[in-house]
């Protein structure tokens, strides 16, 4: 722990994995990575995919490098960080590596996070808030909860989120009351072919609202400990 932060790499599956690198190159996100050949690190954009490879847009940038080094590549995708360790590889005149090499997100919380049970129910929806022309309900499923922020799940593919922009949420969880709280998106990524994931950060929290958020936590512990045993 760092400053109040929780941070630790989470190795995601392929299927993430594959949908991290596709939203940076949508994003343009800059790949930043340093080799032993430069003092200088390099920060560039993927270019294109190809035959199960990443190529980088590396055509104006001079890079020589050993095949063989392990090199370190991090980008973001809005604020979540990521991070690729891999041998770089030549394809034309372009630097790519394998899109099969595995991806590490950093998680960075103010607050741990829980994960809801699979076999709990549960009921979610939200309102778009900057979306005037979106005025209807959207279904989802809450993935964790912290008393902090929430992460969420939904299938509706026309709708996508940029940081900052505001939703509220609508969500009982387990035996708990209803809860109707504001949020704030901190992170999104359209996984193409399966659910968009989005990360929330609570907003103007009143107290009973953090005694209703707790109270979740302490459920899900008390389960934790239960399944433990």
């Amino acid at each position: 722990m760092s400053g109040g932060i929780l941070e630790f790499l989470n190795e995601l599956p392929e299927s993430e994995s594959l949908a991290a690198l596709t939203e940076a190159n949508s994003q343009r996100s800059l790949f930043v990575f340093k080799l032993k050949e430069s003092p200088q690190p390099f920060s560039v954009p993927i270019e294109t995919f190809k035959d199960r490879k990443a190529i980088l847009a590396t055509d104006k940038v001079d890079i020589t490098f050993d095949l063989l080094q392990d090199v370190t590549l991090k980008f973001n995708v809005g604020t979540e960080i990521y991070f690729i360790k891999t041998n770089l590889k030549r394809y034309v005149n372009r630097v790519c590596f394998d899109m099969t090499t595995k991806v590490m997100q950093l998680k960075r919380r103010k607050e741990p996070r829980f994960l809801i049970p699979n076999k709990w129910p549960q009921t979610a929806s939200f309102l778009c808030l900057n979306k005037p022309t979106f005025s209807q309900k959207v279904k989802c499923q809450v993935v964790d909860i912290s008393l902090s922020g929430i992460r969420i799940e939904f299938s509706q593919k026309d709708l996508k989120f940029i940081r900052d922009e505001k939703i509220s949420l609508q969500f009982q969880i387990y035996k708990r009351a209803e809860m109707v709280l504001e949020a704030s998106c901190r992170f999104f990524m359209d996984r193409k072919e399966q659910s968009s994931i989005m990360g929330l950060e609570f907003e103007a929290l009143k107290p009973m609202h953090q005694e209703k958020l707790a109270s979740i936590i302490e459920d899900i512990q008390n389960f934790q400990i239960i399944q433990k045993k």
